[in-house]
C-alpha cells in the first residue's frame, strides 16, 4: 500500500502566535468555514488559549464534514491540548480508519499511545505499520520509533559522545581562557539552560533552588521562555546574568529584533549566536537604547567540535541519506558543561557548580508531536538527557510532560 502523501499532516502542531486573533463574535461565523481554513481557526484559537470555543468549533465542524481529514486532526489537537488522550485516540482511530493509505492516522495513534504508557501496545502497532506501508514510507514517517523502541545502548553511546565533546572543547577553552568573554562566561557559579517549553510549572521547591543559586548564568535558548523569565524575575535577587544562546534566525527576526522579551533581562545581556550565517546576524542586531553583547560563535571551534563528535545517524531528506546535527539544546550542554569541566568543579557533587535545565526536556510530546524535522537525533538526546538527569550531571527546575 503506498501513502497518499500530500498532507504530511501531523497531527500536532507548535503553537504559536498566530497570524489572525478570532473574536468571540467570530464562533458565528466559524461553520461556514471551509474545512481546511477552519483548521487554521481551531489552531489560532488554541494558540490565544481558547480551548473549549476551540473544541465547540470542532464538534460543530464533525457534524458538517464528518469525513474531513482537516476536521478530525484538529479534534485530535483540541483533545490534546485539553490533556484527553484517551478521547484523542478515538479521532486518531477514525482517521486511520477513513484515511487508511495516509501514514497521519498511524502516527497519531502512536503517540497517543506512547504518551497513555501503553508502549507494548506502540511496539505492536509500530510492526502491523510495517507490514502496511513500503519500507520508503516506513523510513521517512517512521523512523524514530523505531529508533526510540530498537536501538540499543543509544544512551551509552550518546554520553562517550558527549564525554569525547567535553574533552575537546575544555581543551579549546584553555586557549580562550583570557579572552573577556569567556573569561567573564566562566566566571559564574551555575549555568541554567532555559528552553522554550510554554507548559513549564514551577514549585516551591523549583523556587527555592533558584534563589539559592549564587552568581548564576542563564542561558535561553534561542527565542527564550516569557514565562520562566517572569517567574525567575518575581522570585530572584539581583546578581544573575542572562545569555540568550542560538541561531541567528530563531533568536531574531529578519528586521534584527530579538525574540526574547529582552526588557525582563538583567541589564547589558550577552548574546551568542551559532550558524554559517551567524556572522550576519552579528550584525543584524542591533538595538536602540539597549546594550547587549553580540557575538558569533564561529570566532571560535567549538559548534564544530559538537558536530564533529555528534553520535553519527543518518535520516532521509528528500531522498538523500544525511547526517543528523545537534540541536541548540545539545550544543549548550556541550560548551557550558565544557566550561564546568575546565573550571575543575564535579557536577556531581552538591557543593560544586551545576548545569541546570529548565523548560528544556526531549519529552515524548516534543520529539514525535512538535517537531517536524528528523535532522536532530531527539531519540539519543532524550535517552542521555534522562541518564545525566539520573547520574545528577544534569538537575532540573521545573518539571516535563513525559
Amino acid at each position: 500500500m503506498t501513502s497518499n502523501d500530500n498532507s504530511a499532516l501531523d497531527p500536532i502542531m507548535s503553537v504559536k502566535k498566530p497570524a489572525y486573533f478570532p473574536t468571540d463574535s467570530d464562533m458565528v461565523s466559524c461553520a461556514d468555514l471551509s474545512p481546511g481554513d477552519l483548521r487554521k481557526f481551531i489552531r489560532n484559537m488554541v494558540a490565544l488559549h481558547k480551548y473549549q470555543e476551540a473544541k465547540e468549533c470542532a464538534l460543530t465542524a464533525k457534524e458538517k464534514f464528518p469525513n474531513s481529514k482537516h476536521v478530525l486532526i484538529s479534534l485530535i489537537e483540541v483533545f490534546r491540548v485539553l490533556n484527553d488522550r484517551q478521547t484523542s485516540l478515538g479521532y486518531s482511530e477514525e482517521l486511520k480508519t477513513k484515511f487508511p493509505d495516509d501514514p497521519a492516522g498511524y502516527k497519531s495513534i502512536l503517540n497517543d499511545l506512547l504518551i497513555l504508557g501503553l508502549e507494548d501496545d506502540a511496539i505492536a502497532f509500530l510492526e502491523s505499520c510495517k507490514n502496511i506501508f513500503s519500507q520508503e514510507i516506513i523510513e521517512k514517517h517512521f523512523s524514530k520509533y523505531n529508533r526510540f523502541f530498537g536501538e540499543k545502548n543509544l544512551a551509552l553511546k550518546g554520553e562517550q559522545s558527549l564525554e569525547r565533546t567535553w574533552q575537546v572543547i575544555s581543551s579549546e577553552l584553555k586557549s580562550h581562557i583570557t579572552n573577556p568573554f569567556w573569561n567573564q562566561i566562566s566566571s559564574y557559579s551555575d549555568y541554567v539552560l532555559v528552553g522554550n517549553d510554554s507548559g513549564l510549572s514551577l514549585n516551591t521547591s523549583d523556587f527555592k533552588k533558584l534563589s539559592l543559586l549564587d552568581r548564576p548564568l542563564y542561558v535561553h535558548l534561542n527565542g527564550g521562555n516569557a514565562k520562566f523569565i517572569q517567574m525567575r524575575n518575581e522570585t530572584c535577587e539581583p546578581g544573575f546574568k542572562d545569555l540568550i544562546f542560538g541561531e541567528g534566525r530563531f533568536v531574531a527576526n529578519a528586521d534584527g529584533m530579538l525574540r526574547i522579551p529582552i526588557l525582563n533581562l538583567s541589564k547589558s545581556p550577552d548574546c551568542l549566536l551559532y550558524g554559517a550565517d551567524s556572522n550576519f546576524w552579528t550584525d543584524l542586531i542591533q538595538l536602540e537604547n539597549i546594550e547587549i553583547n553580540v557575538k558569533s560563535l564561529n570566532e571560535f571551534k567549538f559548534s564544530h567540535f559538537c558536530r564533529e563528535n555528534y553520535l553519527h545517524s543518518t535520516f532521509s531528506n528528500n531522498g538523500t541519506l544525511s547526517r543528523r546535527i545537534p540541536t541548540t539544546g545539545w550544543l549548550a550542554i556541550s560548551i557550558f558543561g565544557s566550561i564546568l569541566n575546565l573550571k575543575g568543579k564535579e557536577m556531581r557533587s552538591g557543593k560544586a557548580s551545576k548545569l541546570w535545565v529548565s523548560g528544556y526536556s526531549m519529552s515524548l510530546p516534543y520529539m514525535f508531536e512538535d517537531v517536524s524535522t528528523d535532522q536532530h537525533d531527539h531519540v539519543m538526546e532524550r535517552f542521555v538527557q534522562d541518564s545525566l538527569i539520573e547520574k545528577g550531571i544534569l538537575n532540573c527546575i521545573g518539571s516535563r510532560n513525559s
